[in-house]
């Protein structure tokens, strides 16, 4: 990761401000969620495929059911 540290005017800061800062996934509050890092889009193909195999078959399962209802 890249820093890029600029020169400040009117204030300095002590030697070891903001270094080795603990970190942590969990909450500090209650009402805060916990962290979950964003995806990294390893999605598989076969999975995509699926879920639109999945959507387009629901779809005209509900078209078959409203079709023979009316």
């Amino acid at each position: 990761m890249d820093v890029e540290f600029r020169q400040t005017f009117g204030g300095t800061l002590p030697p070891g401000f903001n270094v080795n800062l603990p970190t942590s996934g969990e909450s500090t509050q209650k009402t805060e969620s916990p962290f979950k890092p964003v995806d990294d889009g390893t999605e598989k193909v076969k999975e995509v495929a699926l879920k639109l195999a999945l959507s387009l078959l629901m779809v005209l399962v509900f078209a078959l059911y409203i079709g023979l209802k009316t």
